[in-house]
């Protein structure tokens, strides 16, 4: 039985373990500054976390021109 465990966590890519152990270690943090000084402040944490991860974690082609605008 314990066979078939680790051949089904084997087929996960690496890049679905690389971004379950982000959101992981993300929501850990909010969950310390909850536990620490209250919900209120983990929900900014998570919310200034996920804003951030947005910002500089999304790829951007840098061959391919932006939409809209003037095309300059």
């Amino acid at each position: 039985m314990g066979g078939v465990r680790v051949s089904r966590l084997r087929r996960v890519s690496a890049l679905l373990w690389a971004r379950l152990g982000y959101a992981v270690g993300c929501l850990t943090a909010a969950a310390g500054v909850g536990i620490e000084f209250g919900p209120g402040w983990a929900l900014t944490v998570g919310g200034a976390v996920g804003a951030a991860s947005c910002l500089l974690l999304v790829d951007v082609d840098a061959k391919r021109p932006a939409r809209g605008g003037d095309g300059r």
